[in-house]
């Protein structure tokens, strides 16, 4: 019999893109095979950088919503209750990194998921 770890290894060893990974993880949470936990919601449209910290961004209006996707972490940073306003600098900043250290990082809180 799997254990919950052997039915995620085997997801992501049968994947072949990230696209199927994420589906294939959503259908055992539908079954209550996988915590929701695992199931990466509707990411944003993510914007590139050449930032040496961060690798890209997003932000979900309707729930004022940050995704960051860090250079050196996996997965993603989702921080909670940021305005509009605050992503609009950050896409105006020069320095993407700096910003967020200045303007983000202890200001909002924030969760972690898997990629």
């Amino acid at each position: 019999m799997l254990c919950h770890d052997d039915r995620v290894q085997s997801v992501q060893k049968v994947s072949t893109s990230p696209g199927e990974a994420l589906f294939a993880r959503r259908v055992l949470a539908s079954r209550g095979l996988l915590p929701e936990t695992h199931v990466v919601p509707d990411r944003p449209e993510m914007t590139q950088t050449l930032s040496s910290n961060l690798r890209a961004f997003g932000y979900v209006p309707e729930r004022s919503e940050l995704w960051v996707s860090y250079r050196n972490t996996p997965g993603y940073y989702i921080y909670e209750q940021v305005p509009d306003s605050v992503y609009a600098a950050l896409l105006a900043a020069r320095s993407k990194g700096r910003f967020m250290h200045a303007e983000v990082l202890d200001r909002f809180p924030f969760r972690q998921i898997e990629a």
